[in-house]
């Protein structure tokens, strides 16, 4: 059995050329129509909750732990104190390295200043380090207390 490809050499006729295409309804080819999705979503609701904000938050009152948790409360509020401490070391320390900056005349002196300012971030960044380490360790020494029966001394 042989086939005949003599018509293999001969090309399509282009898309335009061809009737059944122009005849097609343009419906066919297109997505139908969905409704919108606003048809059927809720109506948002908007709460109307007074708020001014210049005026003070209420304190908040202090809430004792309650069950297990009370065996294991820690304050952590000597974190944050440790935090402020490093964080205004570190603000004024940067404020005072930008004064004497902006009185520069060389370059050179630039690159002085600004290389002893790095060194003396870096240590106290080790300094810092270690202090905030040591305050955490004996944090979480308290905290851990009441599973070995004894409180750790503060």
């Amino acid at each position: 059995m042989t086939r005949d490809h003599s018509n293999a050499h001969k090309v399509r006729p282009a898309d335009e050329e061809r009737p059944e295409l122009d005849d097609a309804p343009a419906a066919a080819t297109s997505a139908p129509e969905e409704p919108p999705v606003a048809a059927f979503a809720p109506a948002p609701v908007v709460l109307a909750i007074p708020f001014d904000p210049v005026a003070p938050a209420a304190p908040a009152e202090p809430q004792e732990p309650f069950g297990v948790a009370a065996a294991f409360f820690i304050d952590a509020s000597p974190l944050a104190q440790k935090s402020l401490e490093f964080w205004e070391e570190n603000l004024g320390a940067f404020l005072a390295h930008m004064e004497n900056l902006a009185g520069v005349k060389t370059f050179e002196e630039a690159v002085t200043l600004q290389t002893r300012f790095a060194t003396e971030r870096f240590e106290s960044f080790g300094r810092q380090s270690r202090d905030f380490v040591a305050l955490t360790q004996q944090l979480a020494s308290l905290g851990v207390a009441p599973l070995h029966g004894t409180r750790a001394a503060a």
